[in-house]
């Protein structure tokens, strides 16, 4: 399977500003007001509209023991890849670190999603070796190629290992902001699907790594959608691709996102897929991610 058809979504029951982590998340921003309210709601909005869709959509909401305000981001610290191979990543920050939850992995069973290996790589954190999921890897599946920035979430050399793990290329660059800071995730700056890569080019700064990326992604076949830097800090780059059980396209992606779209890219997007626009404002603001960061797609 190439193109997820089911995702799994984490309920945000104790999302807030988390200062930890916003220490290397430059897209993370506080603001006023009752923020976990306003992301329950946006959260049970969005996996109404996507059920709608006909999508399979599987919801964890048991409360934590602990706080974790991050938990709406759970394609971080787990994957679930083609082949029933679940992969436990490893987290920078300590309080991220909380929210895996192996309850979680007994849900995926009991809808239907057979489980046949489970790899945890959660101890490369003693050695400082991070590897936030498929925030820090963008895979392409079709052409069996890992993507991923390299970052202090983001160690390359693991990066090589888990490609190898997954049987796919790998492929690592460097992006930054405009203050010259790694760029967090690789899922901010890219995503691919079966059709298009949407990539924003001007964040990598070694013209070189630049015309190689590009290269590489149209070697894969895909149709380039390139983003401006302001277009990525709209989250234009976070979108998703899934199926539903009719074999139809989707592309998950927020109100943000799609308004920050010009309209000859939204016309490219429906040429292949059909948007879903979720509007989670909160989320994308005091979370520093968006569509795709709340989603896990199941491979199997």
């Amino acid at each position: 399977m190439i193109t997820p058809r089911s995702i799994l979504m984490v309920k945000p029951l104790d999302f807030a500003f988390n200062e930890e982590s916003a220490i290397s998340n430059a897209f993370q921003k506080n603001i006023e007001g009752d923020v976990n309210a306003l992301a329950i709601e946006e959260f049970d909005n969005a996996v109404d509209l996507i059920k709608r869709s006909g999508i399979e959509v599987i919801v964890f909401d048991k409360e934590s023991e602990v706080k974790v305000p991050d938990a709406v981001f759970p394609n971080n610290w787990v994957g679930f890849h083609p082949e029933g191979k679940v992969i436990l990543y490893p987290m920078m920050h300590e309080n991220r670190r909380n929210e895996r939850n192996t309850d979680l992995l007994d849900l995926l069973e009991e809808n239907g999603h057979l489980i046949k290996e489970v790899v945890d790589l959660s101890y490369k954190e003693e050695f400082g070796e991070f590897l936030e999921g498929t925030g820090s890897m963008v895979i392409d599946y079709k052409s069996k190629v890992a993507y991923a920035c390299a970052s202090p979430r983001t160690d390359n050399s693991l990066f090589s290992e888990t490609a190898k793990l997954l049987d796919l290329d790998s492929f690592s660059f460097n992006a930054n902001d405009l203050q010259g800071r790694p760029i967090y995730h690789t899922n901010v700056l890219l995503s691919i699907t079966e059709k298009l890569a949407i990539v924003c080019l001007e964040c990598i700064d070694n013209s070189i790594q630049r015309m190689m990326l590009k290269k590489k992604l149209e070697e894969s076949g895909l149709e380039i959608i390139e983003i401006s830097y302001s277009q990525l800090e709209h989250f234009c780059g976070n979108v998703f691709e899934v199926k539903n059980t009719k074999d139809e396209s989707f592309i998950i992606g927020s109100s943000t996102a799609w308004k920050a779209f010009t309209s000859d890219q939204q016309s490219l997007i429906e040429k292949h897929h059909s948007p879903i626009i979720i509007n989670i404002p909160s989320i994308e603001t005091v979370g520093g991610g968006s569509a795709r960061c709340m989603v896990a797609g199941v491979y199997f």
